[in-house]
């Protein structure tokens, strides 16, 4: 399918109407091909062609998968590990106008016969714009940007030690880069304007969050200030994501380590939760309403693990009570509420 431009949507008051920018789906691999809406046992719809889709195993431990329309199809990065860019072994072989194909899938990621697996889809800009102009210190950069929902992907070589600037295409400053080397092994950096003095996470191992090389973020750029996280010739990506009234929000909460945990206000019902501790080692826990659509929502991924879903119930695993306004974490589970202060990205 192609990737030319579309239109952004939103919803009757002008915000971003969440399904039309970001869905989950369920399914289970067929070890051949298929597309989605017609994906062996699918759950949920995606009425929108994406331009970042992240799969994962549910019923296996293997690792996360994620792919964008700027880097192109079948590139694959993994959230959970250092490695970088797969450029042939997993097969998403194309973004569709309501949603992607997968083919063979020879790494055994993506499309494992009877296995089952989810997808979360984020619709961006189509496809990508020249940037280089605009930026400082890269050889070749690319965009795709949908400020209606908060959300863009930039890819960039960098040409230099010097400081490095990245428009990010958005009309309001980010609260989360998340930052990846594709052309080798580097950390999944996960800057964030939101935890005070722990501006740096890291979303592929469990370490607490620190301030080092933090970049600083402002209506038009991206900036690291010293130079960029990687050295001169390197290649790498930035999902950017800023706080969208009513659509999408990055905050921060006090665990109080109680069963009646914090109750956080997004201004919206989460149908995903992306949650991290920032003083503590801990997993990144991933909630969704598309695998647990009843309250409470649980039966979690983790972003920095190959681990297969945990299907455990109770006070004492990783769970949020959704409302019309925000969520609960109502356990007492050390990776969404034991102490301290936690990050999180809500999407409705």
């Amino acid at each position: 399918m192609g990737l030319g431009k579309r239109l952004i949507a939103t919803d009757a008051a002008g915000g971003a109407d969440g399904s039309a920018n970001f869905q989950t789906i369920t399914y289970t691999g067929n070890g051949g091909s298929q597309s989605t809406n017609s994906l062996s046992n699918q759950s949920g719809t995606v009425n929108f062609q994406p331009d970042m889709v992240w799969i994962k195993s549910r019923s296996f431990q293997q690792t996360h998968s994620l792919f964008d329309s700027v880097r192109g199809p079948t590139k694959e990065l993994q959230p959970d590990s250092s490695s970088f860019q797969d450029n042939s072994s997993v097969k998403l072989v194309s973004f569709d106008s309501n949603g992607f194909t997968l083919d063979s899938d020879a790494a055994g990621r993506v499309n494992v016969n009877n296995e089952t697996f989810v997808a979360w889809c984020w619709k961006g800009g189509g496809s990508a714009t020249d940037i280089t102009s605009s930026s400082t210190n890269v050889s070749a950069a690319s965009r795709s940007a949908n400020p209606t929902s908060g959300f863009s992907i930039v890819t960039y070589t960098t040409n230099s030690s010097g400081s490095v600037v990245i428009p990010h295409g958005l009309n309001s400053p980010p609260s989360v880069a998340l930052v990846k080397r594709t052309d080798s092994n580097s950390d999944w950096f996960f800057y964030n304007t939101v935890a005070s003095g722990k501006g740096r996470g890291f979303l592929n191992n469990t370490s607490a969050f620190d301030n080092g090389g933090v970049p600083t973020f402002d209506s038009t750029n991206l900036t690291f200030q010293a130079s960029d996280p990687f050295s001169s010739g390197s290649s790498a990506v930035i999902y950017f994501f800023a706080d969208i009234a009513g659509y999408q929000k990055v905050g921060s909460y006090t665990a109080n380590g109680s069963t009646t945990g914090p109750s956080v206000t997004t201004g919206f019902e989460p149908r995903f939760l992306l949650i991290k501790s920032v003083d503590n080692a801990s997993n990144w826990i991933i909630l969704d309403k598309a695998r647990t659509p009843n309250n409470p929502m649980e039966n979690d991924l983790k972003a920095n693990s190959t681990a297969a879903e945990q299907t455990g119930t109770g006070n004492n695993y990783p769970q949020a009570t959704t409302s019309a306004t925000g969520f609960q974490v109502n356990t007492t589970d050390g990776a969404v509420n034991g102490s301290g202060t936690y990050i999180y990205l809500a999407i409705a």
